[in-house]
Order: structure tokens, then sequence, then C-alpha cells
């Protein structure tokens, strides 16, 4: 079941698979920094920051088990899972569009509804845009 919040496609590009329904907790924005701290004397602190790279961002999704995927969308997930060495374009209702490689899907059989939970986890290699706007950062 599609939210109100929109939709998301994976795949191969020009033929992305669109998700039936809306992941929870979705944050494609919230990568972590190259950061590091180091106390010195008397309290000071020396911060060295390399700030956030494209490929410093992973993407967890996780689908609600009360709106399943449908069995049809999770098993050509799941194939794309299994493809070695496999890179997917990501689109989201958020204007943005990554490519991605998916580090790990976990489909999980509901016995009270058709069709699939799941977990999945990708690994972010580039960003074409974020938020709309083209990305041109490291």
């Amino acid at each position: 079941m599609i939210g109100p919040f929109g939709r998301i496609a994976l795949g191969p590009t020009g033929s992305q698979v669109t998700f039936t329904c809306d992941p929870r907790g979705y944050r494609p924005w919230a990568w972590k920094k190259r950061v590091s701290y180091h106390p010195g004397l008397q309290g000071a602190m020396t911060v060295q920051d390399f700030g956030a790279k494209k490929k410093d961002l992973w993407i967890e999704l996780e689908g609600p088990p009360d709106a399943p995927l449908d069995p049809e969308v999770a098993a050509q997930l799941h194939g794309f899972f299994r493809t070695e060495g496999a890179l997917y374009r990501l689109t989201d209702w958020c204007g943005n569009d990554f490519s991605v490689f998916i580090d790990d899907f976990q489909p999980v059989p509901d016995e009270r509804n058709p069709g699939y939970a799941y977990t999945m986890r990708l690994k972010v290699l580039n960003i074409n845009t974020l938020f709309g706007a083209a990305f041109s950062g490291p």
C-alpha cells in the first residue's frame, strides 16, 4: 500500500521495480561525516572534519508487516540481490536518484497477509540528484 509519502523504485535503469508499499523509517539523506575528535590538555578539543562523502551513505529500508510487498515484487528484488556485482538505480519521491549496490535483502513471509515484510540495506556509490537537485559533491 502506497502511503502519504510516495514511491520508491529500484532496479536497472529503464526497468526499475516500484515498491508496492512505503518503507518504514526511510532516511535517504542521513549519513555520517568522516570526523574524528582528539581531546587535549585542560579540556582542549581538536576536531578533524573531513565531511560527508557520497560513498559513506548507507540506506536501510524496512517494509512494514501490515503492508507487505507483493510476492512478484519481492521475487524481483531478491533476484536483483542475488545478481553478483550488479549496481542499480534507486529513485524516490524526495527527488533523490542514487546508484546503489544491494548489500542485503531479507524478505519475510507473513502467514496473515499475502506478501512479504522485508529489510534491505543499500550502499550508495553515486548520487545523481539529492532532493531533486544535481549533486556534484565528493
